[in-house]
């Protein structure tokens, strides 16, 4: 009896999990689709790729797993190339954790702005560059674009600015939130070639 109530609990568990997958495999396919790119499905997760505003741009939804929580975290990950070389930044929001790990979150570039200082952490190899692409338009901007994110970080690699957040698909404002990030990433990217 106890037996049998496992094993259904066990196929119950993994019923929801299957349904909750292809749930975010719709809503990542009707993103995608809105924006005209193409998805493929390889590695740890679903991507798509095409050009948007002009700009080559990569989207991708993946599960990790969440380090002492036992479950699985879901991020969004944009991806947007730009031809700068030699420059790389990492934007990070503090969270308390981070915070202690990486010597109290110090910074190596603050902006000037209180409320944006104390929401993000800056890395970069030339702070002066960075200093001057923050203008207020761009961090109203960020600020706007990631409010509804539980964590995100833009860093410069590669030739590529990324944007990743934890967060998964669904909601109601999903779509004007998704224009909202790939408006962020675009303006970025003007601003680090500008």
């Amino acid at each position: 009896m106890i037996w049998g109530m496992a094993f259904a609990l066990v196929v119950c568990i993994w019923i929801l999990d299957l349904r909750a997958r292809r749930r975010r495999q719709q809503d990542f396919q009707a993103i995608a689709e809105r924006l005209g790119l193409t998805v493929t499905k390889k590695g740890r997760g679903i991507f798509a790729s095409g050009v948007v505003k002009g700009r080559a741009i990569r989207f991708s939804q993946y599960g990790t797993i969440a380090p002492g929580k036992g479950g699985i975290a879901d991020w969004i990950e944009l991806e947007i190339q730009t031809p700068v070389n030699g420059f790389t930044f990492q934007i990070r929001e503090k969270e308390l954790g981070r915070i202690l790990l990486n010597g109290l979150g110090k910074s190596d570039l603050t902006t000037g702005d209180l409320d944006f200082d104390k929401r993000w952490q800056i890395k970069t190899n030339r702070p002066e560059l960075l200093r001057k692409m923050l203008v207020p338009e761009l961090r109203q901007l960020v600020d706007a674009a990631t409010a509804a994110s539980r964590w995100g970080e833009f860093f410069l690699e590669h030739g590529r600015v990324h944007y990743r957040e934890q967060r998964d698909l669904d909601g109601p404002d999903v779509e004007s939130r998704f224009d909202g990030l790939v408006k962020m990433m675009t303006e970025f990217a003007g601003s680090i070639e500008g």
